[in-house]
Parts: structure tokens; sequence; C-alpha cells
């Protein structure tokens, strides 16, 4: 029981320390994707291109007919 504790606290060091070591790579990595939905929310409401939108959501093409 407690070599299990003793190591599950190891573990939970080393998590931590890996978090430490890349919180500034994470942080960059959440704002370029917030930018990169922000952009892509524009995108929509400016430009109704659907094409556009199903190549950037990574969906099978399919044509919709424009009402």
């Amino acid at each position: 029981m407690q070599k299990e504790a003793v190591t599950a606290n190891r573990y939970c060091l080393f998590f931590t320390a890996i978090l430490r070591r890349y919180s500034l790579f994470f942080k960059l990595y959440s704002l370029f994707f917030k930018l990169y939905s922000l952009f892509f929310i524009l995108h929509s409401l400016f430009f109704r291109s659907f094409n556009a939108e199903v190549i950037l959501m990574g969906l099978p093409y399919r044509r919709v007919p424009m009402r």
C-alpha cells in the first residue's frame, strides 16, 4: 500500500514537472486554437461559402442546394 502511494506520488510529481516545463507551449497552443476557432466563426458568418467550411471541418463533401 505504501509502495503504490509512493509510486503514484512520484508519477504525480513527474507530470506536474512536465506541465510546468511545457505550460508556455500549452498556453500558446490554446491561444492559437482560440484564434483559429474565432477565425472560423467569423469566416462562416461573413462568407457563406459552404465548401470552404466543409473543407476546413474535414467533413466529406456533399453538395447542398442553396435555398
